[in-house]
């Protein structure tokens, strides 16, 4: 009986450990391939080797965004059928632009081959104007968007419940009830000041809201940094606008806040607002489930042309979690390194990672 007794113990004890080395290399192996920071695989390898059950259940804990997880996964499904979709609605004349322009863009063709791949970005001639601070952007936005006939897109990281706030939503509104097809996305927490009223009245009204990845409790939330930063506007196809400037009166400077806020955006218009509206679709199909396919809605009728402003050659980049790369840093990286005269940079974020200080130091 005790010999029994001993080798059922033994059993569940081999039983036991074999289980959790399976589940500890199964932790590694999921570590090393899930967690893209150098410094942070180590920490948490040290973690679950370090404090046996504990540090595995911290990791699947706290180590894993599962919203992020979710969102990442459901728009990376998307991804390359909606590129395709663009590609086969719109004409990439990048070739015959680069043969065109070789003289002005010189050794920069480099640049432009390395952002196609990178993110299938074609090249085109757009239209440009510079807005500085919310006193020039939002009179342009408010222009705009009262000149939709067809659709308007938006996608915002802080909206607030001002006067600026207040005067987006009224001509959405509005547009809504003219039968232009308006459709929105913000960011559930930065811009969770207005779930309770700007986001009802807009729906209410008719017009396609939702955050981009839902946070039920913003102030308990773990992990609120997996956020949508982007600030666009589409307007029938034709028009975008990107920049820093969220729809807020600190951004305004006519509009006394105490404070002087210092911010760009940029209108554009041309065909490269396509490439603007294939990246807000894919996060349109990432947010909620109403399938949205390139078709005559989303095509502009015609390019129309900005009487201010300036032309020039441009790509669009694109950055975010659910792409392969990080291209928004690689393309700088690709950038500085061309420089051969001057490289002036400008940006509110400035915590270049190792690759950033080396190509910088080269460029120096």
């Amino acid at each position: 009986m005790n010999l029994l007794a001993i080798n059922l113990q033994a059993f569940i004890s081999f039983t036991l450990g074999a289980i959790y080395l399976f589940v500890l290399g199964f932790t590694i192996v999921k570590i090393l391939l899930d967690t893209h920071s150098t410094s942070k695989t180590l920490s948490y390898l040290l973690v679950v080797i370090a404090f046996p059950i504990i540090g595995i259940l911290f990791y699947f804990s706290f180590g894993i965004n599962y919203r992020r997880k979710k969102s990442n996964q459901k728009s990376g499904d998307i991804y390359h059928k909606v590129t395709k979709e663009l590609q086969s609605n719109i004409e990439d004349d990048t070739d015959k632009l680069v043969t065109k322009h070789k003289k002005i863009l010189q050794h920069y063709t480099s640049l432009i081959s390395f952002v196609r791949n990178l993110g299938q970005e074609n090249l085109s001639v757009n239209q440009f104007k510079l807005l500085i601070n919310g006193e020039e952007k939002f009179p342009e936005v408010l222009k705009v968007l009262d000149s939709a006939t067809k659709h308007i897109h938006m996608e915002y990281y802080a909206w607030e419940n001002d006067v600026r706030g207040k005067q987006i939503r009224d001509v959405l509104l509005k547009k809504a009830k003219m039968g232009v097809s308006v459709r929105v996305m913000y960011d559930a927490y930065a811009s969770r000041k207005i779930k309770h009223n700007i986001v009802k009245e807009l729906r209410n009204g008719g017009v396609e809201i939702h955050p981009v990845i839902k946070v039920k409790m913003a102030q308990i939330a773990n992990r609120v940094n997996h956020r949508d930063h982007r600030k666009i506007i589409i307007v029938d196809g034709n028009i975008g606008f990107v920049g820093g400037i969220n729809l807020s009166d600190r951004y305004d400077n006519s509009i006394d806040t105490g404070l002087y806020w210092r911010d760009t955006h940029m209108k554009i218009t041309g065909p490269g607002v396509m490439n603007i509206q294939r990246h807000w679709i894919i996060n349109w199909h990432a947010c909620q489930d109403k399938r949205l396919a390139f078709n005559y809605d989303l095509l502009p009728d015609k390019l129309i042309e900005e009487k201010t402003g300036v032309t020039e050659l441009s790509q669009i980049n694109v950055g975010g979690p659910i792409y392969p790369m990080s291209t928004i840093m690689l393309t700088y990286a690709k950038m500085f390194s061309l420089a051969q005269k001057k490289l002036y940079i400008t940006n509110p974020y400035f915590i270049p990672n190792e690759t950033i200080l080396d190509v910088l130091k080269q460029a120096a």
